[in-house]
């Protein structure tokens, strides 16, 4: 009788245990699945937000190439582009070589041109050589960083300007959004492994 109590009780507190730690485990496996899908999103719209902000520069350095036949003066292509660097903040440096005159030169104050000159002249050249494509340096640092955070872009229109910029590229890569997804490192690889 007593084995039959004990295998009564064990039944009685074993079902409604085995039970728990399904709908447990369920619970668990679910939250987790949604936990992956909020992530995997998150990143998705972050590597959105990149793709777009790397065609903008692109975009930018075409208008950007236009503005010295539009502006009438090299003191106002100066000026335009000074408003076009202060609008976009990742831009340090902005230089413009028109098909014909002056070539116009802006930079913030503090940005690392020392380090940038030669790539900016090395870029126009090979933006030169292709146009249309857009040019990509490999990262700079400035004196004080440990990041190489800087790159210069560069594009010459077919038959017309070319312009190039250096670009902080913390305003580029990294959207509030991507900061919020939480620690991972990032990588960014243009179409020709750039």
């Amino acid at each position: 009788m007593r084995v039959w109590l004990v295998v009564l009780i064990a039944g009685c507190i074993g079902v409604p245990v085995i039970i728990g730690v399904r709908v447990l485990a369920h619970d668990r496996d679910a939250a987790i699945d949604a936990f992956a899908r909020d992530k995997l999103a998150d990143l998705n719209e972050s590597a959105q937000d990149l793709g777009g902000n790397l065609a903008r520069v692109g975009d930018d350095l075409a208008f950007a190439a236009k503005i010295p036949e539009h502006a009438g003066s090299p003191d106002v292509g100066a000026r335009e582009l000074e408003a076009v660097a202060t609008v976009k903040r990742a831009y340090l440096v902005i230089d413009v070589q028109p098909a014909t005159g002056t070539r116009l030169h802006v930079a913030a104050p503090g940005a690392p041109e020392s380090v940038a000159a030669p790539v900016i002249d090395r870029l126009l050249a090979a933006a030169a050589r292709s146009p249309g494509e857009l040019q990509i340096s490999a990262g700079l640092s400035a004196a004080n960083d440990e990041v190489a955070w800087y790159r210069v872009f560069a594009r010459q229109a077919p038959g017309g300007a070319a312009a190039a910029a250096v670009v902080d590229m913390r305003q580029v890569v990294i959207p509030p959004r991507l900061l919020r997804v939480g620690p991972q490192r990032l990588l960014v690889l243009s179409a020709h492994g750039v």
